[in-house]
């Protein structure tokens, strides 16, 4: 069975230590920034949680209380899906770029959807918009795919980024 890496496990072969620390959240939506051990911005996501599936399950308050998503669903053993539906150039906007380290002028986003599996039941638990640091997106050489930024727009909202993704 192939096995894949999951982002933040990817972060980690790359950077070391890496720690997650909210920067806002209601019952829907948080935002949580992955940082290194020298406190640089690895990556920026925003998340929607479907509220009506996830307060149900065992492992949400975990999440809520600022776990990184894949590690809790790892260790609560959950079956799950992180469907990706695509990738995106930005532009880095100055505040994010002086978390980066980096002066960049673009990075590449990454829009998925987290499907759980639930007593047999695939159920949609959240929606994903993540912002990768530039040096990340180099040394994994990510593809770019065209996309509709229609479909993502809502969540790059909250950041007001949705004026920053450059036009494929």
């Amino acid at each position: 069975m192939l096995t894949l890496n999951t982002h933040i496990e990817e972060l980690q072969n790359q950077f070391g230590l890496i720690q997650t620390k909210i920067r806002s959240q209601d019952k829907s939506y948080r935002e949580v920034g992955l940082f290194d051990n020298n406190n640089i911005l690895r990556t920026l996501a925003v998340t929607k949680f479907y509220t009506n599936s996830a307060k149900n399950l065992s492992f949400h308050r975990d999440i809520i209380n600022g776990e990184a998503i894949s590690v809790v669903l790892k260790n609560h053993n959950v079956n799950y899906i992180k469907q990706t539906l695509a990738f995106y150039t930005l532009n880095v906007p100055s505040s994010l770029k002086d978390e980066f380290y980096d002066m960049t002028d673009t990075t590449i986003g990454q829009y998925s959807k987290l499907l759980i599996n639930n007593k047999g039941d695939k159920i949609l638990y959240a929606e994903i918009c993540e912002i990768f640091h530039p040096k990340f997106v180099k040394e994994t050489k990510s593809i770019i795919h065209q996309c509709d930024v229609s479909i993502y727009k809502p969540l790059l909202k909250i950041l007001n980024l949705e004026n920053q993704i450059k036009n494929n």
